[in-house]
């Protein structure tokens, strides 16, 4: 079956077969964006079979697989410190003690612990304008396969890198480092091609609900493995695994409609490749908006990397959980912000009685404020009552997941097809804040004590309300004036139950009134 645009053009099957895989729609909408010309472009109709309709969502199922490709490749970063607590043994375990004593690289000082972390974010930073680049030239799929495999690999290989000491384990952790440097750039570019204009929100949250994903199916997972006959180097060798698996079922796919591709370019700008390689790097920085995610991926971030990769300490001494209780109670709070996370995408697509520069405000106040004043009554509470405090932290971070309405859907909706580097640099967010937070847990809680944990809360809290006032003052929710193309057509907004759309000239799509 093919669809017929006014101009004669038809879309044929081969235009299918040979284009639409996950990083190549847009060679599809710009090779028949010359029948578009100044014309009206109708709409497909939809399916009338339960496969046919099947085949306009498939957008959906590329959007969970690559969640959970971005979780996989996350999971081997953070499992690292799980495993590290799983090696060290307890006074009663002989054979645990014999051996830890045989693991060179399991002897880690407090300044080695904190260089393996900053390891993973300093490559990371360095890797983000790599990927950024070659994203832009090459496509998602050609990039991020080959970068989860070297996750993968890499994962793979710490049991043996531990046994020969500190400098292979930390050469591991800059690999696992830089194959995570192209998660948000993935994110930005997935997004400004296959999210329909009314949902974005929902595909912003689904594929940044992997930082929650993540430790809610590590972390149990872990403690499980650490537990069982299969010891430790099972938490290494299953993430490695699944990874690979993961990552092996990219490919191309003929599976996109007519219908779907038709909802997929709606209010969407189509450029050549070239095109979109000009990155207006320059108007982009000096864009108080853009600047405004990036503060508040940093406030936010400070919060996520304290509690997800340092909240098993703090656990497992502060309030003396063992090591299964540790792994499962450390999940908690990440599953409480991924479905926060997921409601909040929905909800905010959902609202229609406010601008969407005051959703924005709206959605990123409540998340940052509240998780600031749980994480301050937190600070305060007696740790013998481990079970409230842990029941605090859960609901304090879960109020984070509502940044989806915020900060994390600003950035595609300000950048649209340059999403890529916008919302991409919000990765140098986490990377700068993983550099960082080990200065400050080291700094501020030392010995893992409770008044230790009473100043980081504090210091989190702080972070996230002045990032906020930031945030809400300068974000912006509509395209940004180096977004549109230069010509002397207005894009105009969809008007309900229209039922077509007009292009410009350099083949714009937008809904005719």
């Amino acid at each position: 079956m093919s669809a017929k645009f006014d101009h004669g053009r038809y879309i044929t099957d081969n235009d299918w077969n040979n284009n639409t895989d996950i990083s190549t729609i847009d060679v599809v909408i710009e090779s028949n964006s010359s029948s578009f010309n100044s014309g009206v472009r109708e709409a497909p109709p939809k399916p009338n079979t339960v496969l046919g309709r099947w085949k306009t969502r498939f957008r959906f199922l590329l959007a969970v697989l690559m969640l959970f490709c971005l979780t996989s490749v996350w999971s081997n970063i953070i499992c690292f410190n799980f495993a590290l607590i799983c090696i060290t043994p307890h006074d009663d375990d002989q054979g645990r003690h014999d051996e830890y004593n045989d693991l060179k690289g399991a002897h880690f000082t407090s300044t080695q612990q904190m260089y393996l972390t900053s390891a993973v974010a300093l490559a990371g930073f360095i890797g983000n304008f790599i990927a950024v680049q070659l994203i832009t030239r090459y496509g998602v799929r050609s990039v991020f396969t080959p970068l989860g495999l070297l996750s993968a690999v890499s994962t793979a290989l710490f049991p043996v890198a531990l046994k020969s000491g500190f400098v292979a384990t930390l050469i591991l952790r800059f690999l696992q480092g830089f194959a995570f440097s192209a998660n948000f750039p993935v994110i930005g570019s997935f997004t400004s091609k296959w999210a329909y204009h009314k949902q974005s929100g929902l595909i912003v949250s689904t594929l940044v609900a992997y930082i929650q994903l993540s430790p809610t199916l590590s972390d149990p997972i872990s403690g499980a493995l650490c537990e069982s006959d299969l010891g430790w180097q099972s938490v290494f060798y299953g993430h490695a695994l699944v990874c690979a698996f993961l990552f092996s079922l990219f490919g191309k796919h003929p599976f996109v409609g007519h219908h779907e591709l038709y909802k997929v370019s709606a209010n969407k700008v189509v450029q050549s490749k070239k095109e979109l390689r000009n990155i207006p790097y320059k108007a982009i920085l000096k864009t108080p908006a853009v600047w405004a995610v990036w503060i508040a991926g940093i406030g936010n971030f400070v919060c996520v990397n304290t509690v997800f990769l340092y909240s098993p300490n703090y656990i497992h001494y502060v309030l003396k959980m063992n090591v299964s209780s540790t792994g499962a109670m450390s999940a908690v709070p990440a599953i409480l912000q991924f479905l926060v996370k997921l409601s909040g995408g929905i909800t905010s697509d959902k609202v229609r009685c406010l601008k969407e520069n005051n959703k924005l405000r709206l959605y990123n106040t409540l998340a940052f404020f509240l998780a600031a004043i749980f994480l301050i009554i937190l600070s305060f509470m007696p740790t013998d009552k481990s079970t409230i405090c842990f029941i605090i932290l859960s609901i304090g971070t879960g109020c984070l997941g509502l940044t989806t309405g915020g900060f994390f859907k600003s950035g595609p909706l300000i950048a649209q097809q340059y999403s890529q580097f916008v919302t991409g640099n919000i990765s140098q967010a986490i990377t700068t804040t993983m550099i960082l937070v080990p200065f400050v847990i080291a700094g501020l809680a030392p010995n893992n004590t409770a008044t230790d944990w009473q100043h980081v809360f504090w210091f989190v809290a702080a972070i996230l309300i002045v990032t906020n006032v930031i945030f809400c003052i300068f974000c912006s929710g509509i395209p940004a004036e180096w977004t549109k193309l230069r010509n002397n057509q207005n894009v105009e907004s969809e008007k309900p139950g229209s039922k077509t759309f007009a292009t410009s000239k350099l083949g714009q799509i937008y809904p005719k009134k």
